[in-house]
């Protein structure tokens, strides 16, 4: 959580599932229990945030950082730290500051909010809660840039692959772009040094994304989490030369619109905008939601947008690794190409109306 302005990240770990967060950028200490859902995965199930001396603003809610908190927190042993504090009697809303400032030390002998209660009716005495002494600020470790492997992917290349990640979510970055800056690699061979890098064990489990509700706005930013199971943005971009598609090398499947993940913290949006930019070169406008499935075949969140070039139509392979041509074809064409998977209906109807079925 860490940004160029130098802020820190402070992290303590309770029991129940609870941690205390202390940061410069935070209106005061910040309180999350986390707990595991069906599958074992660690999600933030309360929050509580104490604002000091000062109001605390809804931008402060907004700007709390959850999902980069959250792979912080189960990051370098926090996974096993927090693993093991569950299991102990947490305390519960009402009694979490009195807990945090005496559990690890003296017994607590009454709560501070019990008494601020008391504080407002006839002839009570006001009181101030226990003051938190300031957590020692912490950096993290320089790790070095990040550049494409000599010797394949080995554990220790993967270890540097989950540093630079940790870096990047710390920094408030998207983790894809940063690390793909750094090695000068595609973004989404990026994703799959991540993905491997949890597979062994390197980077806890990714939350899985909800499939995103049909009425979800295309400049909606998803929120900011690393994840294989990000929403897939395609972009249906059509002109007067008819609506462009791109070979892919691997073939699965042959023919396709240009798609890719939704980076954490982009919009769909925006998405879309960025792929075709870099699997073609061409600069477009995004436009409407046409639709949005779970593709049937990969169980993927799948968001379909309308775009049209913003300047030249001319068009070239800007990402050799993922395609082998890319071309304008008219609907017909479209559809023998992609006859093999099929075209989602309401992509079908919405190039019907835009190129009038030619």
């Amino acid at each position: 959580m860490a940004d160029d302005d130098d802020r820190r990240v402070q992290i303590s770990y309770g029991n129940g599932g609870w941690v205390r967060v202390d940061s410069e950028a935070l209106p005061g200490p910040l309180y999350l229990r986390l707990a595991q859902d069906d599958a074992g995965r660690w999600h933030t199930r309360e929050v509580f945030i104490e604002g000091e001396d000062r109001h605390i603003e809804a931008a402060d809610l907004r700007n709390i950082p959850l999902r980069a908190l959250e792979t912080e927190i189960l990051s370098n042993g926090g996974l096993s730290t927090m693993t093991a504090h569950a299991r102990l009697p947490g305390p519960d809303l009402s009694t979490l500051a009195s807990y945090y400032a005496t559990s690890f030390g003296p017994a607590a002998r009454r709560t501070w909010v019990t008494e601020s209660f008391r504080a407002q009716l006839p002839g009570g005495e006001e009181i101030r809660a226990p003051r938190q002494r300031p957590a020692a600020p912490v950096t993290h470790k320089p790790v070095p840039p990040l550049s494409a492997p000599d010797e394949g992917l080995t554990d220790e290349f993967l270890t540097h692959v989950a540093a630079a990640y940790r870096v990047a979510v710390a920094s408030r970055k998207r983790p894809g772009p940063e690390l793909a800056g750094q090695a000068g690699v595609p973004v989404r061979t990026v994703h799959r040094w991540i993905y491997l890098a949890r597979l062994r064990g390197l980077l806890p489990p990714a939350a899985r994304n909800r499939p995103a509700a049909a009425e979800h706005p295309s400049d909606r930013p998803i929120p900011v989490e690393e994840t294989l199971e990000q929403p897939v943005a395609t972009a249906i971009v059509t002109s007067e030369l008819g609506v462009l598609v791109g070979r892919r090398n691997d073939g699965k499947p042959p023919w396709t619109f240009i798609s890719g993940e939704v980076e954490p913290g982009e919009s769909p949006a925006d998405a879309a905008v960025r792929e075709v930019k870099e699997e073609t070169t061409l600069e477009v406008s995004a436009g409407e939601v046409i639709g949005e499935r779970v593709h049937p075949r990969t169980g993927r969140t799948m968001i379909y947008l309308a775009a049209r070039p913003a300047r030249g139509t001319d068009v070239f392979v800007g990402d050799q690794d993922e395609l082998a041509e890319v071309r304008w074809v008219s609907l017909a064409e479209a559809d023998e190409l992609m006859a093999e998977y099929g075209m989602f209906a309401a992509v079908r109807e919405y190039l019907e109306r835009e190129l009038g079925g030619a």
